[in-house]
């Protein structure tokens, strides 16, 4: 091994999974010191990010404790799920995801800590705390990557419960290399829910609007390098998707939305081409005749090699659903938890504390 060129032993490093490469430092001072070179990071990240294969690729629920699934073992049925200790050993809390990037997952724990964690390499930081809120404020993030700064920033929106012109939404922003929290002048002037979706250096997020007494969808985006909201993807018109949207996310590269009438089906629609409201295009009808799909929320979280589609139902029940056969398989979920929250990351050794000098 140590004849092979540099490059060679990198290409071949690269190919490993995170677990390897962690007991491959222990190996000899030379392989450490490759292993935790930014530059190898990079490689690693970019060749799991790209790659067809799924090997690498994970769903974090927010069970008590924690669990990944991998993508390879929804496709064959197999329990494969993986527990973790919770970050910087914070007993019985419960976390909720706010965001994935490059393989760290950003939690809110409490409504309190925000923690940055890899959860391959097992790496966390707890993040300062952003400035106090009301109880009554309603609270939206959203953490992502800024390429133009090569920096990770967490997003937080907290609009009051009741708008008046002395309580306006404050939109803070925290950059990893600062390490503090900054407010920016931007008032979106609309209520956020849940995390924000990121797709290629933007946050997005499904938001409802009430235009001449009606309810009318909409998707905003919050761009990280720029740090300003726009509103930049239209929805089908009514007369092409007549029922309610119960949830938006990145499905793969494409913004998706999720769409019910309550009683008789689902359907999973994509933006093939994005900000084109054209590019719309219906991908998977589920039909609760021969699936059922229970309450009132699903989420399609990915499609398979085998073209099958994950769904979260009520953040109760993850099932593959196989649209040719029209047939659902409910996969096991671990852990204590009553609802959980789902999301997409892939493994990598980006570290939580890579820009701030601390390691």
């Amino acid at each position: 091994m140590p004849s092979l060129p540099t490059e060679i032993i990198v290409d071949i490093l690269a190919r490993l999974p995170v677990k390897t490469l962690i007991r491959f430092k222990c190996v000899c001072k030379s392989w450490r010191s490759l292993i935790a070179d930014p530059h190898f990071v990079q490689e690693h990240l970019d060749r799991a990010t790209k790659d067809a294969d799924t090997h690498r690729r994970r769903l974090l629920l927010s069970t008590f404790p924690l669990q990944s699934i991998n993508y390879e073992a929804a496709d064959e049925d197999i329990d494969a799920a993986v527990m973790f200790d919770f970050p910087l050993k914070i007993p019985n809390r419960k976390a909720e995801i706010v965001g994935s990037c490059n393989g760290l997952i950003c939690l809110l724990v409490d409504s309190d800590s925000i923690i940055l964690w890899n959860p391959s390499t097992r790496d966390a930081k707890e993040l300062p705390k952003p400035y106090a809120v009301t109880d009554d404020n309603k609270l939206s993030y959203g953490f992502g990557f800024d390429s133009g700064i090569d920096d990770y920033k967490l997003v937080r929106v907290a609009r009051p419960a009741t708008s008046s012109d002395f309580d306006k939404t404050i939109v803070e922003v925290f950059v990893l290399k600062t390490n503090f929290w900054r407010r920016i002048d931007v008032d979106p002037n609309i209520v956020l829910y849940g995390p924000g979706n990121l797709l290629n250096g933007v946050l997005h997020w499904f938001v409802e609007r009430e235009i001449d007494q009606d309810l009318l969808g909409a998707i905003v985006s919050f761009d990280l390098a720029a740090e300003k909201f726009d509103e930049v993807l239209l929805l089908p018109d009514p007369d092409v998707v007549n029922i309610s949207i119960r949830d938006f996310r990145v499905l793969g590269e494409y913004p998706s939305i999720v769409c019910s009438n309550f009683d008789d089906y689902v359907e999973i629609w994509v933006m093939k081409e994005y900000g084109v409201k054209a590019s719309w295009t219906k991908v998977v009808t589920i039909e609760s005749e021969t699936a059922p799909i229970y309450e009132d929320w699903v989420a399609a979280l990915w499609f398979s090699k085998n073209d099958e589609v994950l769904i979260d139902v009520d953040g109760k029940i993850l099932a593959m659903y196989n649209p040719k056969e029209k047939t659902r398989r409910n996969l096991m979920v671990h852990g204590d938890c009553a609802w959980f929250e789902t999301f997409m990351y892939v493994e990598s050794l980006v570290s939580p504390f890579c820009n701030d000098g601390s390691r």
